[in-house]
């Protein structure tokens, strides 16, 4: 990624996706298999996103003219794919009413169309390395590169543990809630969606509020507290679940939500400018695919260790301690050593 124009490479996976449709379409047209024809575009789709993740995380610094504004363009960046999500759910929903793949696939279309006619009017940037032939080997070495990036980045060797923590804790919560929501609020249908949708609007304020006023926060006290705010919102989400039943309790779960959503998009935009603030443009897209490679590993295991602990305890009970095991994570981050380093990005 590194050894090419991140705007140049951007509007190639978005011109893959556009071809991506056009084959769909075609194959619709042709077989009027709907099934086949969704399963190839979501799954090439899927892949593209391998590359254009760390690409979305990795574009803000070579948008804007100087680090100051780093923590605003990562609040663009995450308001606008906080909005995307929105747009998408809605989205979908018509199309599951509407039943014709064929719609869905001239939606996508129409969306990653005006994407690309909108990249373009973004000047590229300069390819930072010489190019070279793409291998296997290549790769998996950019990839040991980037560890060892990492490993030489202080303040990221030690961040990404914590944040390691705290992804597992999410995620274990997270792939619990349709759980959550059938057993012990099985009495109002709509807690899964008040759920997505809430925690989904936590995200756009968050992102929002962080790109106005972020030059009067201080990142070495104020990122510590983020954490500790999400990990406190998942316990309170624990607590509720203890209670009997109730609309209020409903209520309750939506607040929480927001709550974790704001703390989780603003710690996000934080913690990937330091990232990108503490690594230079010819290495962010090498450091962010390693960081984002280790975070992927919290899912899968989330996953896999979910189904054997909820039969060990119950769900408020899970529920708390992952998110006691979070909150005891984010206290290490208020250590001196850690606000000392993280007080040097407010100066730059």
């Amino acid at each position: 990624m590194d050894q090419q124009s991140k705007v140049n490479l951007l509007r190639a996976i978005i011109l893959i996706r556009c071809l991506l449709v056009v084959i769909g379409l075609l194959l619709l047209y042709l077989f009027h298999s709907n099934l086949k024809t969704l399963f190839l575009v979501v799954i090439a789709n899927s892949l593209l996103s391998i590359v254009y993740t760390p690409l979305s995380e990795s574009i803000a610094p070579v948008l804007v003219e100087n680090k100051k504004e780093l923590f605003k363009a990562n609040s663009w960046v995450s308001l606008a794919n906080q909005l995307a999500s929105v747009s998408s759910s809605g989205l979908s929903v018509l199309f599951v009413l509407w039943r014709k793949p064929i719609w869905a696939l001239l939606g996508l279309g129409l969306s990653v169309l005006i994407s690309y006619l909108t990249i373009l009017h973004v000047p590229a940037d300069a390819a930072p390395i010489k190019k070279h032939s793409l291998s296997f080997r290549e790769t998996m070495s950019d990839f040991k590169h980037g560890l060892l990036l990492i490993v030489h980045n202080r303040l990221i060797s030690l961040m990404i543990p914590i944040a390691l923590i705290s992804n597992f804790c999410f995620w274990s919560i997270w792939l619990l809630m349709p759980k959550y929501s059938v057993d012990i609020f099985n009495q109002y249908k709509i807690v899964y969606n008040v759920i997505d949708i809430s925690f989904t609007i936590g995200g756009i304020l968050g992102a929002a509020a962080f790109s106005k006023y972020h030059g009067r926060l201080k990142t070495g006290i104020f990122y510590p507290a983020l954490l500790v705010g999400q990990s406190i919102m998942l316990i309170l989400l624990g607590v509720n679940a203890w209670v009997k039943p109730s609309i209020i309790n409903v209520f309750f779960i939506s607040i929480l939500w927001i709550g974790y959503g704001i703390f989780n998009s603003i710690s996000s935009v934080l913690y990937f400018s330091i990232i990108q603030m503490s690594a230079s443009n010819d290495t962010i897209g090498l450091i962010i695919g390693a960081v984002l490679t280790i975070f992927s590993l919290a899912n899968p295991i989330a996953a896999a260790l979910s189904a054997p602990i909820s039969r060990l305890y119950t769900l408020p009970t899970i529920i708390v301690i992952f998110g006691s095991i979070m909150l005891f994570a984010a206290l290490v981050v208020f250590s001196p050593y850690f606000n000392k380093e993280l007080a040097k990005y407010d100066k730059k």
